[in-house]
């Protein structure tokens, strides 16, 4: 998504087969915000095969950031209002990822086991508390 006005939520689902012979999965959101927050929740990686929900704290529950996710920013001046989790504006749950890194996008990167060759349910509650200029997406890879 990009220079899109302000919204509440919006709940996007894919499905992702991961390559023939890989074991771990990483998926990283990006986000840049200039005028306010975006915020990410409820995400979810479900193995098609088993039903089991194969990321970790996709709804931010244990208000611990760094305890399954890596934020990574390139930009210093994202420091002061890069990515955290906050109890501000949650879809579900108590808490959500808010993001308003400013000059560049920063991003929330977690890595988890799959099977390789085999299909995934991936899902996850996105909102945009600002105008324009912004950015978010996502990307996922095995």
């Amino acid at each position: 998504m990009q220079n899109v006005p302000a919204f509440k939520y919006e709940e996007l689902d894919y499905t992702y087969r991961t390559s023939k012979h890989s074991i771990m999965t990483t998926i990283v959101f990006g986000f840049m915000q200039q005028m306010n927050y975006w915020y990410l929740d409820d995400i979810k990686v479900i193995d098609t095969v088993t039903g089991l929900i194969v990321n970790k704290d996709g709804g931010f529950e244990s208000n611990n950031l760094r305890a399954h996710y890596s934020y990574c920013s390139l930009s210093q001046s994202n420091i002061q209002n890069g990515g955290t989790i906050t109890n501000d504006n949650p879809l579900t749950g108590s808490y959500s990822y808010q993001d308003a890194a400013k000059y560049a996008p920063d991003y929330l990167i977690q890595s988890f086991e799959t099977v390789g060759g085999r299909w995934y349910n991936v899902s996850f509650a996105v909102g945009n508390g600002g105008k324009p200029p912004n950015l978010a997406f996502a990307l996922i890879g095995s």
